[in-house]
C-alpha cells in the first residue's frame, strides 16, 4: 500500500495489485487458523465472529472515510506533501502496519487459548 501513490502505469499497478492479492489470499486463512487454533473449543465461533465484526467495522469506515479524505485538502507529513487522493493508501498502510506491529507485539502461540469472550 506504501507503493500505491507512486504508481503510475498500468503494469506496475497489476503487478503490485498481485502481490497484495497473493499477501490477502495466504494471510487470511492462516490468521484465521491462528485465531481458531489459540481459541478454547468452547468459544472459537464468538471468537471467530469478533474478529469478522472487527474486520467489517474496519471496511465500513473505510468506505464512510474514504470519500471525506479525498474532497479535504493535501496532507503534510513530514515536510512530504500528500495528494488526497492519495490519502486512502496511506491510511491503509499506516493502518496495516499497526495491526502488524501489535500481532507481532500480542499474539504469542504459547500464551495459552482464548477463553471467553
Amino acid at each position: 500500500m506504501y507503493f500505491v501513490p507512486w504508481i503510475h502505469k498500468p503494469w506496475e499497478l497489476g503487478v503490485l495489485a498481485a502481490f497484495i492479492g497473493l499477501g490477502f489470499a495466504v494471510g487470511m486463512p492462516a490468521w484465521l487458523a491462528l485465531i481458531s487454533d489459540m481459541s478454547a473449543p468452547d468459544v472459537r465461533g464468538s471468537v471467530i465472529g469478533a474478529v469478522g465484526t472487527g474486520q467489517g467495522i474496519g471496511v465500513l469506515l473505510g468506505v464512510l472515510l474514504g470519500g471525506y479524505l479525498y474532497l479535504l485538502h493535501p496532507i503534510h507529513i513530514l515536510g512530504y506533501t500528500v495528494p488526497t487522493h492519495y490519502a486512502q493508501f496511506w491510511i491503509s498502510a499506516f493502518g496495516l502496519s499497526a495491526a502488524v506491529v501489535l500481532a507481532l507485539l500480542f499474539v504469542r502461540e504459547d500464551s495459552g487459548r482464548i477463553v471467553g469472550v
